[in-house]
């Protein structure tokens, strides 16, 4: 999509389309961040790797999420400095009244014979906005894709400005501001989920604990299960820890068992337990069952 944006817009010497080609190339690099990371963290556990490789995810969503905010800052550091340029060469415009050509900051109008041009400009937008939005549809819930998804989301949102433009310049005269200003409003919109995911990255590299409610959810299911392969109702779930591994959850369990309980009978208890909380899990996770005598 890069290359064909970037001869359209040589082509018909359209300078906001071969600069979203440029940036188009960088959306190339994170893809491959992403596809790269998503295909090596999906690896099977090895001895190397007892938990797998999700941690790779994290770092492929680290380096996602670091270049969309890096880019979100950078266009809004651009679009603020293009804003205030326009702002102060509109007011040295009215002051000196001199001629309007000269000083103006507005695109001028298309002729009628830029027309075909401007259309095909336009079709090539709207035809990358639909390839993102499907590109955005088509994550699967971990961390690497959602920022992925979140980078298409917002080119897409750029593609619509770059719409705006086109047709406003073919209508109207000093809409220079409306550049800077779109840019600013997908800056702000970028830049906020971008650290929100930045964050989550970092912990996830960190082994930062499980949210409370995916602990609730955990809990809810072990308890059924007990009850289920317990009958006595004996045992019971003392902790309940986990972290974020790409797309998988490693679950650890401590479970209390009466103190005249065998081995044989605690790990024929732990191996049923794990078997069907694996199957009732709506999340795809790990689990790890340690059982010891209860106090």
């Amino acid at each position: 999509m890069a290359v064909v944006k970037g001869v359209f817009g040589y082509a018909f010497s359209s300078k906001t389309m071969m600069a979203d080609a440029l940036h188009g190339a960088t959306d190339a690099m994170s893809d491959i961040i992403a596809l790269v990371a998503i295909t090596w963290g999906s690896r099977p556990p090895t001895n190397q790797f007892p938990y797998g490789h999700g941690k790779i995810e994290s770092l492929g969503a680290l380096g996602v999420s670091a270049i969309l905010l890096l880019g979100g800052f950078s266009m809004g550091l651009n679009s603020l400095h293009f804003l205030l340029k326009a702002f102060w060469r509109g007011k040295m415009s009215i002051a000196n009244k001199a001629a309007h050509e000269e000083v103006h900051v507005g695109v001028s109008p298309c002729s009628d014979d830029g027309l075909l041009s401007h259309l095909f400009v336009v079709a090539i937008s709207l035809a990358t906005i639909a390839a993102k939005e499907w590109l955005y549809s088509a994550k699967r819930g971990s961390t690497v894709l959602a920022s992925n998804a979140l980078h298409h989301r917002i080119d897409s949102f750029t593609e619509v400005i770059i719409i705006c433009v086109i047709l406003a310049s073919k209508l109207i005269q000093d809409v220079a501001w409306l550049d800077p200003v779109g840019g600013l409003f997908i800056s702000f919109m970028a830049i906020k989920p971008a650290a929100e995911f930045t964050m989550t990255a970092l912990r996830e590299l960190s082994d930062h604990t499980i949210g409370e409610e995916v602990k609730g959810t955990v809990s809810l299911c072990s308890e059924e299960i007990l009850r289920d392969i317990d009958a006595s109702g004996n045992v019971k779930i003392i902790s309940i820890m986990g972290t974020k591994s790409g797309q998988k959850t490693l679950i650890s369990l401590e479970m209390a068992m009466p103190s005249n309980w065998t081995i044989n009978e605690a790990s024929e208890l732990e191996g049923e337990f794990c078997t069907e909380f694996h199957r009732r899990m709506h999340i795809t996770c790990r689990a790890q069952v340690h059982v010891r005598p209860a106090e």
